[in-house]
């Protein structure tokens, strides 16, 4: 009877083959550990950098960030840069990514956003209507959150600036921060109402940090030498 009990023990305990058996390290053999959730980080300064990318266009491409002429065709100036640029372009092989030229009905803002800041080169055309247009503060705040230094923000933008704009003293920025200030605080006084979507509060979170590099972005601007004309502006882009 023993040797029966024993008999069948052994074919209880017996591992089948092929079977794999670990044991446990006593700091294993124990209750599971509890689950801790992860920290949840702020959001850096480079926030559109994890976002879904937007396929790339086939060789090489420039973008540019302006603002339109009026409704009413006053500021017609504005574009002129772009167009000069946009002209030029097919020759040096480059095609210059434009709103007006690469955006058709139903085509989302944001992604073409995106676009802009992705593009190998950045041409900025600043004018006071530049300051007050979302689109336009947000594309070049974009572009600055994907250079990982100020030289290679520098080295990524060619800037036109208008005589009428100051950016130059303090004095001279201030309207344009003020601007951006009160936008803030709308935002958050909307977002805080439930008025706001996911994407839109986004936007309310980039002004802020916006509101914070601003005057570096602006002290950039104001050390780096500028073309003269629109001719060696156009120029200083495709060189």
């Amino acid at each position: 009877l023993e040797s029966s009990r024993s008999s069948r023990s052994e074919q209880q305990t017996q591992v089948p083959r092929n079977v794999c058996v670990r044991t446990l390290k006593p700091e294993e053999d124990g209750p599971p550990a509890r689950h801790i959730e992860p920290v949840r980080e702020e959001p850096d300064r480079a926030v559109d950098a994890i976002k879904p990318g937007v396929e790339p266009a086939d060789g090489r491409v420039f973008s540019v960030s302006y603002a339109w002429k009026d409704r009413d065709g006053a500021g017609a100036e504005r574009e002129v840069p772009v167009d000069e640029a946009e002209a030029v372009a097919p020759i040096h092989g480059i095609t210059l990514l434009r709103d007006k030229t690469h955006m058709k009905l139903g085509d989302s803002i944001r992604q073409f956003m995106q676009r802009i800041a992705q593009a190998e080169r950045v041409l900025i055309v600043l004018s006071q209507k530049y300051f007050e247009s979302p689109y336009c503060m947000l594309e070049l705040y974009s572009v600055w959150c994907r250079c990982e230094t100020e030289q290679d923000f520098a080295v990524k933008v060619r800037v036109w600036k208008f005589p009428d704009v100051k950016i130059e003293e303090p004095n001279d920025r201030k309207p344009h921060i003020e601007f951006w200030r009160k936008r803030h605080l709308m935002m958050l006084e909307a977002r805080n109402s439930g008025l706001l979507s996911s994407q839109e509060s986004d936007e309310c979170d980039q002004i802020a940090h916006l509101l914070i590099d601003l005057p570096r972005i602006f002290d950039i601007f104001k050390d780096r030498l500028r073309p003269a004309s629109v001719a060696d502006f156009v120029k200083h882009v495709f060189d």
